[in-house]
């Protein structure tokens, strides 16, 4: 979805709800949100999650004789690039493509993601959509972040706004921030869950979402003490049946 489409979905939210109407601000900011989802992860502590320190000859090598891990790795170095490896996202492709033949999960995952963003091959978001199934199937936390989104907006799968929260449940259970705040984004604007949402915009921020602490801002200047204070409850309450640390 492009971005103009984005805004129009939290236009579309909001409109004909006059409660919902002081939200406005937030839901462009939220926008963000819904575009961070589309972005292929490319920080260290998931793209390569499990990354060794091994050369590149080495790791080729090891990649032909068909390791997973170093297929997986080899991607992501022509995927990301590094020192001596310049991006090549076809060879990202082949190599994830081999990792993920061996059910690889995070290749799974970034594999998805390049056919969803039409990174390195044509874009297809249902084969996208069952590569982040297969993901996800293995309790992969981004994969099932970024799944839920397809879920959420209907992309390469049917439209289930309740399996896309299902899956960012099991995945901010893992301390996926991304995905908690992708759940206070669902719980406000399809929900009208003020104080919940607030919740999960909170645990987001100190779980290291970059954009859920502006969130939780907006949102907590409209709401009552009361109903600030039922969100540190509510808070509290997700961290321990999750027990997040």
């Amino acid at each position: 979805m492009t971005s103009r489409g984005r805004h129009h979905l939290v236009a579309e939210t909001v409109r004909g709800d006059a409660d919902m109407r002081p939200y406005l601000l937030l839901g462009f900011l939220l926008t963000f949100a819904i575009a961070a989802c589309s972005e292929r992860v490319t920080g260290p502590s998931q793209a390569l999650e499990g990354q060794r320190e091994v050369p590149i000859g080495k790791l080729e090598r090891s990649a032909k004789e068909g390791d997973a891990q170093s297929q997986f790795e080899l991607a992501t170095q022509y995927d990301f690039g590094s020192d001596g490896v310049r991006k090549d996202p076809d060879k990202a492709v082949t190599w994830y493509r081999k990792a993920a033949e061996q059910n690889h999960p995070s290749a799974l995952h970034n594999l998805g993601t390049m056919y969803r963003d039409g990174i390195g091959v044509p874009v297809d978001v249902e084969t996208a959509a069952y590569l982040l199934g297969r993901a996800a199937e293995q309790g992969h936390p981004a994969a099932m972040h970024s799944l839920g989104w397809m879920f959420f907006e209907g992309t390469g799968v049917e439209k289930d706004e309740s399996a896309a929260m299902a899956l960012w449940r099991r995945a901010a259970q893992t301390g996926n921030a991304n995905a908690m705040n992708a759940m206070g984004h669902a719980l406000l604007y399809r929900k009208r869950e003020k104080v919940e949402a607030l919740a999960w915009f909170r645990l987001a921020a100190k779980y290291g979402d970059r954009l859920a602490p502006q969130n939780a801002t907006n949102l907590q200047q409209r709401l009552t003490p009361d109903e600030i204070a039922a969100a540190d409850k509510a808070q509290a309450q997700i961290e321990a049946t999750f027990a997040l640390k």
